[in-house]
């Protein structure tokens, strides 16, 4: 059988003098390359045109010339057009004068300077930017000069500047424009370096919105257009302090998605800027392969930091040495060898493209593109290592895995759409070419039998310190800069490939790149959909599958699968792709092939039946809201029904032919069209029997140290079960925790939508169970390829209860209190007491109801869930209100001031008789339906599950459209302008008492205190049912704030799950629709609560207004009382003397 190699080609460099191998070579070691099948899940796929490149803006016209066989050559290979970023420090000191005849005038100080003093440019310099081929994309450099009082060449309004040439690049440009960059690197310009001493990354990011803002309305009318390519800083160093200048500060500060596509950076290997001794060598700084991952280091950090607010993260200005390169360093193989080893690198990281920079004069431009110092146009070294890159990222969709990374040496496998497509060694070690050839040392790479017929290219040169005679896969670049001669290959003997060490002065370097050739016609065939077929008014997602090179008869292949939005439209997506449904559930979906004994590839014939409708389960929905570079991933398995059409031995390829979608919308537009997911991901496995397969993601022995672990397991219930519907039985997932090293066995709950689904097994209709393992489980660990968030234990759950109880508690007792004390409940209205707890009962109907169902969901065929302990808050919460609301209404009724023997009486009796009523119609019927079957249907009497009695659907119904916002909304409201009412009637009855019953002031003299007064006087009890009502009133209206965030129950840990977007896309509902159904969920708590804290506060501060005008009057009367005893004992004293 054909091996999976013959599908390989192998590109490595090798030097002239020792083409000839039949000599005996010194080969000093070994090194085994067994690259995985497929890339771990969330690496970054990168496009065709991921390296690109940038030319200084002063010398665009040079670049842009007639002859663009350059540019054309790349694309021939990798498909896609580089884009060219135009800027730089010219960019900085460039005017535009739209009156100016000349393209551009930019006057040099001397022969030698690399860049001239400055740069003005008119109308006709735009015509650069249309010489290069169609289909080209550009980022323009515009200027930055201060917004006002710019005295560079008498400027003024730099803001204005700025405005113009960017209207003059927009409408020349058109389509080809790919983003403006404000400025460049300009986080060394403080210290009167174009901004004063004063410059951060905040007033940078001020400016720079001022900028985009101003462009974008003068373009488009828009404040935001996504047009802009932000910071262009230099190479970032410091990521400590929330000062530092980075792009994650900047974005932190204000630069944020609407206007920004791309955030960058600049990064050197080295420094030739005003050497005065010796300069870097190519040992220091090209091959030290140290110093080039130092340095990557922070651009990885970086992309990562980026990466969540969709903004991509890009390198836009690189190259060997700043400064515009060094002699002998620069211009020379060794700048090939290394852009190779830094491309690849790159790529694996979090850095989206990379941008070499050149100019006409520099030394580590890719092509010299006109006359210059008698040198005619020709391409450089580094030329070379272009092509190279193209061809690694040809076609696009790839993703790098670094194998090997030594500090002289570096390997990488390069996958396509998920599958192995490439790999890529680079040797950097230096041997001295005056020793004896034959002791040179070699490396050889060994490699698997599935690279037997891999092909074998090799880049050649006489050294990697000179620019001559450079050949990669036989061919070489010629005076017009076209690729001359035949492609030729070498092959893979015995598993191995030979890798020259390099030379100190004849320095010759290996660079090894592997590609399939065949695999990709075989399967073109088969494909129904492909990336030509994407259209441009739709997002566009990328799929790669990924799974063991093993299938066990006896085990389930378990795979990987990424789904990933790969356009760069700002707007958000809705969209639905999972493996159970669109995989292995639709005529479209997955194709089985299998491999040929000639190395060909036919589809496995099976049967229709084995293509299922979706298996359904409750709380789930399909449909996902994708940002821009979302990432989405699943745990799948291939069917067990698939398994008997798999023979022993032979090997297999699971692939996505391609799928076309309507089924998807735009969340803030309604243009919808069709959605191309392209074919070509495949899985490749070899089917062995009786061999027990690794458990992916991890084996629980492979969990980080302190990282919680779950095994999830399932369980078949017992054999005799009735079937509940449609021939289905119940079988039982549990999740269970196990304590791991350094965890302390703090118990945790699990915070993830769908767990069933990324444990679902397909498999025939459950009938009987068969086939299905009881018991079995897999073990999911809390890595970094798992999204796990560690959540809160019940004891957290307990502490919340306790704290709501308290409060509720210490908020009612106060006017418990001042009713027990008194002995009556004068000033309390009975209707502001029967609509309170009326409403309070409304609360309790709907949140045991709802807690009930959650609990009795696990009787359904659907997928099992539970109560959160934040389920259990909302309830304890309401109970507790619940239970004192009516401990105070009943006192209150009990000791309530008697108005006449019969009306006393009927009033109590009328209150009593509606609270009763209202109980029959909510918590009567809903205690009988949870503790008997008395509401179970007809044809299934016995223990039904609560969602199928009859009862509940017509009481909830009843509830949330007609009793609920009378409930909730009319009578608290009713209640409290009762109340008011009663207290204002109080009022004005005791200012008629007191005017009524006053005595005259002899008799107030014969009338001394009969006993001390009492500690506690209706005074300060009035005086303390104010203040309770207003710490009630603060206790609810937090609670109010609160339940804005609180969910129902069986919503507390669930992600936001968009509803199914139709091919016609529905209009957005009434805002006033929006508002109730949101005021059903929970939304009525939130009102209801907000309006009890107000109305509890109103009157909290007319009582205690009231009981301090009580008690100023109290001691006024006391003053005026002792005034005249002290009168009345002077007068007696008087007359005794007399």
């Amino acid at each position: 059988m054909p091996s999976l190699a013959s599908i390989i080609t192998f590109v490595i460099f090798i030097p002239f003098a020792v083409s000839d191998l039949s000599v005996k070579l010194n080969v000093t070691r070994e090194i085994k390359l067994s690259p995985p099948a497929s890339p771990r899940p969330g690496k970054q796929i990168v496009d065709a045109a991921y390296q690109s490149f940038s030319i200084e803006f002063s010398f665009m016209a040079d670049y842009a010339g007639n002859d663009t066989q350059v540019i054309q050559n790349l694309y021939d290979i990798s498909g896609a057009y580089p884009i060219f970023r135009v800027g730089g420090s010219t960019q900085s000191s460039a005017i535009y004068y739209p009156n100016q005849t000349e393209a551009i005038i930019d006057p040099f100080s001397s022969v030698a300077s690399d860049q001239p003093s400055h740069t003005l440019v008119g109308p006709s310099w735009f015509q650069s930017f249309r010489q290069f081929p169609s289909g080209t994309q550009y980022i323009y450099g515009l200027n930055f000069f201060n917004t006002v009082n710019e005295t560079y060449y008498n400027i003024g309004n730099g803001l204005d500047q700025c405005v113009l040439e960017a209207n003059a690049a927009y409408e020349t440009m058109g389509n080809s424009l790919y983003a403006f960059e404000i400025g460049n690197e300009v986080d060394s310009w403080g210290n009167g370096k174009h901004r004063d001493g004063n410059w951060t990354v905040q007033r940078y990011v001020n400016q720079w919105n001022e900028f985009a803002s101003a462009i974008s309305r003068n373009l488009t009318g828009k404040d935001a257009t996504r047009l802009f390519q932000g910071c262009a800083f230099e190479a970032p160093r410091h990521l400590d302090e929330r000062t530092d200048w980075n792009v994650e500060n900047a974005e932190l500060d204000g630069m944020g998605p609407d206007k920004t596509k791309t955030v960058s950076d600049h990064e050197y290997m080295g420094a030739n800027c005003h050497y005065t001794g010796a300069g870097p060598t190519i040992e220091d700084t090209l091959f030290d392969r140290t110093n080039m991952l130092s340095r990557v280091w922070y651009h990885d950090y970086l992309g990562n930091a980026t990466a969540s607010s969709g903004i991509k993260y890009v390198i836009g200005e690189t190259n060997s040495i700043s400064c515009q390169g060094a002699f002998n360093i620069s211009d020379v193989m060794a700048s090939a060898v290394w852009a190779i080893d830094y491309v690849m690198y790159l790529s694996s990281l979090k850095v989206s493209r990379v941008h070499f920079h050149m100019g006409t004069r520099y030394r580590y431009s890719p092509w010299q593109p006109i006359l210059y110092n008698d040198s005619a146009p020709h391409v450089n070294p580094m030329y070379y290592g272009n092509l190279f890159n193209a061809a690694v990222f040809a076609g696009g969709n790839k993703q790098t895995e670094v194998l090997v990374n030594e500090t002289n040496f570096g390997a990488y496998a390069v996958y396509k759409a998920g599958s192995l497509d490439a790999i890529v060694a680079v040797n950097l070690n230096i041997w001295n070419s005056t020793s004896d050839p034959v002791a040179r040392p070699y490396t050889e790479l060994a490699l698997t039998d599935e690279w037997e017929d891999a092909k074998v290219s090799r880049l050649t040169s006489p050294g990697v310190d000179i620019a001559d005679n450079i050949t990669f896969a036989g061919q070489y670049v010629d005076e017009n800069a076209r690729i001359v001669g035949p492609k030729t290959y070498d092959t893979v003997t015995d598993g191995k490939v030979l890798l020259l060490i390099s030379t100190s002065t004849n320095r010759q370097q290996n660079a090894h790149h592997l590609l399939p050739p065949k695999m990709e016609e075989l399967l073109t065939p088969f494909l129904q959909y492909t990336e030509k077929d994407r259209r441009s008014d739709a997002p566009a997602f990328s799929l790669a599958l990924h799974g063991p090179e093993r299938l066990s008869r006896t085990s389930p292949y378990l795979f990987h699968v990424t789904l990933q939005r790969v356009d760069e439209v700002s707007d958000y997506c809705v969209f639905a792709w999972y493996p159970q449904t669109h995989g292995f559930a639709t005529s479209d979906g997955f194709i089985l092939l299998q491999r040929t004994a000639q190395g060909g590839l036919h589809q496995v014939n099976l049967p229709e039946y084995t293509i299922l409708p979706q298996l359904e389960h409750g709380h789930f929905s399909p449909y996902n809201i994708h940002k821009p570079g979302n990432v989405k991933q699943f745990y799948d398995a291939i069917p067990d029904r698939l398994i008997p059409y798999l023979q022993t031995g032979e090997r297999y390829v699971l692939l996505c032919p391609g799928q076309q979608y309507d089924s998807w919308n735009w969340t803030d537009k309604a243009e919808n069209s069709k959605l191309v997911l392209p074919g070509g991901p495949f899985l490749s496995f070899i089917v062995e029997d009786n061999e027990t397969m690794p458990i992916m993601p991890t084996l629980i022995c492979g969990a980080k140290e302190c990282c919680p672990t779950l095994i999830a397991k399932v369980e078949c219930c017992p054999q005799g079960q009735v079937a509940l519907q449609d021939d289905l039985v119940l079988a039982t997932l549990h999740v269970t925790y196990v304590p791991t090293s350094g965890s302390g066995g703090r118990p945790f709950t699990f915070n993830t939508a769908g767990l069933t689904v990324e444990l679902w097994v397909w498999r025939d209709r459950w009938v009987n169970l068969e086939g299905f393992v009881c018991g079995g489980g897999w073990a999911f660990v809390d890595d970094p390829d798992m999204q796990v968030s560690p959540g809160r234990d019940n004891g957290f759950a307990k502490h919340d209860i306790r704290i709501i109880l308290a409060l509720t508690w210490a908020s009612f007792i106060p006017q418990i209190k001042h009713v027990w004390k008194t002995k009556h409940s004068r000033g309390i209205s009975t209707a502001y007491l029967l609509f309170n707890v009326l409403c309070i009962t409304e609360y309790v109907f709907f949140q045991s109801l709802d807690t009930a169902y959650l609990w009795d969901i696990s009787k359904l065929p659907s997928a099992p869930v539970s109560v959160s302990p934040l389920d259990w808050v909302n309830l304890a919460q309401v109970l507790g209100v619940w239970v004192l609301s009516n401990v105070f209404f009943l006192l209150c009724l009990f000791y309530s001031p008697p108005t006449g023997p019969h009306r006393h009486l009927l009033r109590i009796l009328l209150t009593l008789a509606l609270y009763s009523f209202f109980l029959l119609f909510t918590l009567v019927p809903l205690i009988l339906d949870l503790t008997t079957d008395v509401f179970c249907r007809p044809n299934n009497p016995h223990d039904c599950p609560l969602p199928e009695r009859d009862v509940v659907p017509f009481l909830r119904g009843i509830h949330c459209y007609f009793l609920l916002p009378i409930t909730t909304l009319i009578l608290p409201v009713l209640g409290f302008y009762k109340q008011a009412q009663r207290q204002r009637r109080q009022r004005h009855q005791e200012q008629s008492r007191r005017q009524h019953h006053q005595e005259p002031r002899e008799q107030a003299i014969m009338i001394p205190p009969s006993h001390p007064p009492s500690p506690t006087t209706p005074t300060d009890l009035n005086r303390l049912l104010a203040r309770s009502r207003l710490f009630q009133a603060a206790i609810f209206a937090l609670s109010a704030i609160l339940w804005i965030f609180r969910l129902p129950p069986g919503k507390q840990e669930r992600a936001y799950e968009p509803p199914p977007p139709t091919d016609d896309p529905l209009p957005p509902p009434p805002w006033l629709l929006v508002c109730f159904q949101w005021w059903i969920f929970m939304g009525y708590m939130t009102v209801d609560e907000a309006i009890f804290a107000v109305g509890q506060g109103l009157l909290g501060c007319l009582g205690l207004r009231k009981a301090i005008a009580a008690e100023g009057r109290s001691e006024g009367e006391e003053a005026e009382r002792r005034l005249l005893l002290v009168a009345a004992e002077e007068r007696s004293t008087y007359g005794s003397e007399s």
